[in-house]
């Protein structure tokens, strides 16, 4: 196997970020960027569904357009919830 150097810009910020949750995973940024690369090509995909819906956003838009459900009580909405 011949190895090849990859270089990226990113933001400094997430590169913090996410060297922080990778050392307390114990595991390399090369590494996770190596599984990441390989998952892609098993699956032929990216292993996560790209989306411009930001779920905040989402229920702000539903909220400002009334478009939620209401409920009077907590037994109204289990009700509500075992018919689903």
């Amino acid at each position: 196997m011949t190895n090849t150097k990859l270089n990226i810009n990113i933001d400094k910020n997430l590169k913090d970020q996410a060297q922080k949750v990778l050392d307390s995973l114990e595991i390399d940024m090369s590494t996770a960027i190596r599984m990441y690369l390989a998952q892609v090509v098993r699956d032929r995909e990216i292993p996560f569904t790209p989306s411009l819906n930001n779920p905040n956003e989402q229920a702000r838009f539903e909220a400002e357009n009334n478009d939620t459900i209401k409920f009077k009580d907590l037994e109204e909405l289990k009700s509500y919830i075992e018919k689903l």
